[in-house]
């Protein structure tokens, strides 16, 4: 925005590098760092974005000093060019809850919400390293069996099958493998079941691969649909002409021709038969005309059939045509509908599978709640006996020394 300067600041520690400037819509002037101001119009923001784009972070969750945070999957809004080292490859944004404006990277955020976390993992799960103690050049470190707070999703090797944990005593995040990640304790692994370990790694791969189905589903746009559903509607359409093409009776004009073709044949056969039937006698010239009588009454209603006026052929053609297309959106519709319970049924099929996961997992925890209860019986039960047995010896060895 093009302001006005109305003089220099005079407040505190804004005299001499500073100057008042009144913009269009402000009430009273603002003090302004010379730093911020030039005579050009500045350049477009980095990466095309414009004031006000509603971006999404993508990195890692970050606390300032300030109080004010990164959080991953979180929107905010473009207030300006990034300063400092982000400068010339950054934004400024403004996120909810915040003080001020941070500087983010342009690989930090996306227009698009980011996925799932991998593994099925949010934001805050607490999961253990079980991976070998690693120490990094910056001190940070990676301690088998410690407990680490997930911050994000993981960089550069991991990236995509990995995540990023923040450590206690570690000044940065630090990207794991989810290989070596785990909900429970390794160093009290061995009270749990290999068995429920192995039910354990198969839901959490099955889950990651449903995530992974429904994201490639998801990025699916919606033109693509579209010009699939206009490609299937297409290839139905010329099925059908197709078809119907098969089926269609021939021509009208073809069958005027056989009719007549039938006619002139039937005729010739008659000729002859008249003329040997002459030469026998004239005691059979009265059958002989009683036989043509009914031969010309039936020629003359085939010349009455055969006589279709254009005004009958285009009518017959019309009803025909009609019939054709009453008979095509019929099939199309019931394309539609097969389609459509085919959708359903799938999305119904993946509900259930997505239930019975669920209720698998439900049914793992209920199981390893109960047997880690009986082992706490057991292990009572066996201590009051050891108690039993010391208390007994020294009943016994009191007894003996009196």
């Amino acid at each position: 925005q093009q302001g006005e300067v109305v003089g220099p600041a005079t407040e505190g520690t804004h005299q001499g590098n500073r100057l008042k400037m009144l913009f269009p819509g402000n009430k009273g002037h603002v003090d302004c760092s010379l730093t911020k101001l030039t005579r050009e119009k500045p350049p477009p923001l980095p990466g095309g974005h414009d004031l006000g784009d509603q971006l999404y972070y993508t990195g890692s969750n970050q606390t300032f000093e300030s109080g004010d945070k990164l959080v991953h999957g979180q929107q905010g809004e473009v207030v300006g060019p990034a300063t400092g080292v982000h400068q010339g490859n950054g934004l400024k944004l403004l996120f909810p809850g915040n003080k001020g404006s941070i500087n983010c990277y342009l690989y930090q955020f996306s227009v698009e919400k980011p996925p799932p976390l991998p593994g099925g993992h949010e934001l805050g799960d607490q999961l253990y390293y079980t991976g070998s103690n690693q120490t990094f050049e910056s001190g940070d470190k990676l301690v088998h069996g410690q407990q680490g707070e997930v911050v994000g999703p993981a960089t550069g090797e991991h990236q995509g099958n990995g995540l990023k944990l923040q450590f206690p005593g570690n000044r940065s995040s630090q990207s794991v493998n989810i290989a070596s990640l785990s909900r429970d304790d390794p160093c009290a692994v061995s009270s749990v079941p290999e068995n429920v370990l192995r039910a354990r790694r198969a839901l959490a791969a099955r889950r990651e691969e449903q995530e992974r189905a429904a994201a490639a589903a998801a990025s699916q746009t919606a033109e693509d649909i579209a010009a699939e559903a206009e490609r299937r509607q297409q290839l139905a359409a010329e099925l059908l002409e197709e078809e119907a093409a098969a089926r269609a009776p021939p021509p009208l004009q073809e069958v005027g021709r056989r009719r007549r073709r039938k006619k002139k044949q039937s005729g010739f056969r008659g000729s002859r038969s008249s003329a040997t039937e002459g030469a026998e006698g004239s005691a059979d010239c009265g059958d002989s005309t009683s036989r043509a009588a009914p031969a010309r009454e039936s020629a003359s209603e085939s010349d009455e059939e055969e006589r279709v006026t254009p005004a009958e052929e285009a009518r017959r053609a019309e009803e025909s045509e009609r019939a054709a297309q009453r008979e095509r959106q019929a099939r199309l519709l019931e394309a539609a509908r097969r389609e459509r319970e085919e959708r359903l049924e799938r999305e119904a099929r993946a509900e259930a599978a997505a239930a019975a996961a669920a209720e698998s997992e439900a049914r793992g925890r209920r199981q390893q709640a109960a047997r880690a209860a009986e082992e706490e019986r057991k292990r009572a039960v066996r201590q009051a006996l050891v108690d039993e047995m010391e208390a007994q010896a020294r009943q016994e060895e009191a007894a003996r020394a009196a």
